[in-house]
């Protein structure tokens, strides 16, 4: 799973959890036909991602089972940040979600992320940052993304409250879109400005993204989550 690398090298570049790149997940064949992949992560039950039958609105569709299991689901994608700076999509929760802290590490789970992973720019690199960039290419290859947002259904923080994650430090940046107590077995639209928030995180403009992933969590709570997320694209307004 060469291309797992790519999303999960970001997290080795300070130490975090290793990623079993061998292994790998429950994903529907029918999605892996329209190109998406899995990351699993050692010692984990993955995720069961599933295509759904029929979606009424364009752009990508995904089902999740989590069941005290974790894994992220990705797609790569062939967009200009520039001409198309927003990203929509609905997301749905069919059961009770977990009220956890994702802001701490051990006990985050959520009930959907929606990721976006970002090329590493040298010319915006800190000294230590530069420093660390030849071990996580010798380990992860020189596409692993330097920068990672995490649109997140989950609990911790309010609504539209942005925070390091604990994972990866200042190198990714999650922003809270729903929280623990939303309306269950309804669509909640979506719709984010990627590149102003990317600037707002990190403090420069970005290049165009590498993947966008979609992600629950249930291993901390052992609770089972079934979600969807469907009408994912990138839009100019």
């Amino acid at each position: 799973m060469k291309n797992a690398s790519y999303l999960s090298g970001l997290v080795l570049m300070v130490l975090a959890a290793s990623i079993t790149f061998e292994a790998k997940g429950d994903l529907d064949p029918v999605l892996e036909g329209r190109g998406w992949d899995e990351i699993p992560f050692d010692d984990k039950a993955t995720n069961l991602f599933t295509a759904p039958a029929v979606s009424s609105r364009p752009g990508e569709a995904i089902d999740v089972l989590s069941d005290a299991s974790v894994s992220v689901a990705f797609l790569t994608v062939d967009i200009s940040i520039e001409e198309t700076p927003f990203l929509e999509w609905e997301w749905l929760a069919r059961n009770a979600d977990p009220d956890t802290d994702t802001t701490l590490k051990g006990g985050d789970d959520r009930t959907l992320a929606v990721y976006i992973a970002f090329p590493w720019q040298r010319n915006k690199a800190s000294f230590g940052e530069r420093l660390q960039r030849p071990l996580v290419e010798a380990l992860k290859g020189r596409d692993t993304p330097g920068r990672i947002l995490t649109y997140v259904w989950g609990g911790g923080a309010a609504v539209g409250e942005g925070f390091e994650n604990p994972y990866t430090g200042k190198y990714g940046r999650m922003i809270i879109r729903k929280a623990p107590g939303t309306p269950l077995n309804t669509w909640h639209p979506e719709a984010v400005n990627v590149r102003q928030d990317f600037i707002d995180a990190f403090g420069f403009e970005p290049v165009d993204p590498l993947y966008i992933a979609v992600g629950s969590d249930s291993d901390d709570t052992g609770v089972m989550l079934r979600s969807s997320v469907r009408g994912l694209a990138f839009s100019a307004s």
